[in-house]
């Protein structure tokens, strides 16, 4: 079997059904799978899957960056022995396909040539010659040159670390691997010198990658991708992270539409007592409008059935969400009209209804509320393309102007 057939033979889309949830790449004995979410179309050629596995490994890591726990990671050699450091291999090629091996550029002075003239070392360094009118002017310069120093330790390091990165994930995205440079491994000093450069450099990009040096350089054992899996059991809290990254309003503001509720006894303790907020998923605000939005990470898209839909529990609630938004306007935030929207997974590739990245394909009511026309009663059922979704950037207008849209056109 070739690398590309195999590569392809490698990939399947989940049915987030029973067991199977699993959101990343396993792999045993030789066997991989690389298991992509509900609603992810895998591209026809080799290079585009090889795309698609690197979106979901970039997917995956944003994972990593959340602290609180609230999208578990799983990261772990099958032998048992540490972690196997998928997040920080990907971030090395990364860099390597965007910028190369990492390089230090040194400073260099020369007389005359190209270059900015340095002129406390021109003036000290040259006489300058009077002129008629009494003034001095230096004919000669010293001037500064930047100039890229490739043999310096730390590229060493990079060039070592790229041929790992390379060797335990690079063939998901070529067949190329770099040459193997003769030179020593001393772990101590390459910690010591990453550790120096972190504490020195505050390019976020450099210090990305000198994090994941040092965890490669951490990471001894050269353990084959046949014997890892990494990625996440909850691709829910992916999902759920990526609409509130993507449409939200921060989270600081986001509890300003918080509603909460207290007991006020009669017997006991009389004091009152509040209890825990409820926390809506995301609160987009745009144009002078507030949009209620729940994320599912749903198999509708799948089954098409009704009870793959959110349940009567989810309706109530989020209609609460609503009526809270609309009663109680947070300072600060001037709108007319609250609308809710439920945002599940979903192909457009296979949609037999559109090939719109958004596809509005119902609403949810409270059938105990009678002559309420408030646009937030009725929830909008959205679909989004999650291919589409995991590549889309944060805070995105534009998309939150076309997903306002395609709730906006379900409400009668």
């Amino acid at each position: 079997m070739t690398n590309d057939s195999f590569l392809r033979s490698s990939c399947r889309v989940v049915t987030n059904t029973g067991d199977d949830c699993f959101v990343g790449i396993h792999s045993e004995g030789g066997r991989v799978e690389i298991c992509f979410p509900v609603g992810f179309h895998l591209s026809k050629t080799e290079e585009g899957l090889r795309r698609d596995v690197k979106l979901l490994l970039a997917t995956l890591s944003r994972g990593k960056t959340v602290h609180d726990g609230s999208v578990p990671i799983v990261s772990a050699r099958l032998d048992g022995i540490g972690d196997f450091p998928f997040a920080d291999y990907l971030a090395i090629l990364d860099y390597y396909f965007s910028y190369g091996y990492y390089v230090e550029k040194e400073t260099k002075y020369r007389e005359n040539g190209n270059g900015v003239i340095d002129w406390k070392r021109t003036i000290k360094r040259f006489i300058p010659y009077p002129q008629n009118n009494g003034s001095f002017v230096y004919l000669d310069f010293v001037k500064r040159m930047s100039a890229v120093n490739d043999s310096g330790l730390i590229t060493f390091i990079n060039k070592y670390c790229v041929r790992k990165s390379f060797l335990a994930i690079g063939w998901l995205f070529t067949d190329y691997i770099p040459p193997k440079d003769e030179f020593f491994f001393n772990k101590d000093l390459f910690l010591a010198l990453l550790n120096e450069k972190l504490s020195s450099t505050f390019n976020e990009t450099n210090r990305r990658l000198f994090q994941a040096m040092k965890s490669v350089i951490l990471n001894e054992s050269d353990s084959p991708i046949e014997d890892v899996f990494w990625g996440t059991y909850r691709f829910d809290r992916l999902w759920e992270l990526m609409i509130d990254d993507v449409y939200g309003i921060g989270s600081v503001d986001k509890q300003k539409f918080f509603p909460g509720t207290k007991w006020n006894l009669r017997i006991g303790n009389k004091a009152s007592n509040n209890n825990a907020s409820l926390i809506p998923d995301t609160i987009m605000y745009l144009d002078d409008e507030v949009y209620v939005l729940d994320a599912k990470y749903y198999h509708y898209c799948q089954t098409g059935n009704v009870s793959d839909l959110p349940s009567s529990s989810d309706i109530n609630k989020q209609v609460s969400y609503g009526e809270y938004a609309d009663e109680h306007h947070p300072n600060g935030y001037i709108y007319n009209d609250v609308y809710n929207a439920f945002l599940l997974p979903f192909d457009m590739a296979l949609s037999s209804y559109t090939d719109d990245v958004y596809l509005n394909i119902g609403e949810a009511t409270c059938t105990w509320q009678r002559g309420h026309d408030a646009p937030y009663a009725h929830v909008q059922g959205v679909l989004i393309d999650t291919k589409t979704l995991m590549g889309m950037s944060t805070d995105s207008k534009v998309q939150q102007k076309i997903l306002k849209n395609a709730i906006r056109n379900g409400v009668r």
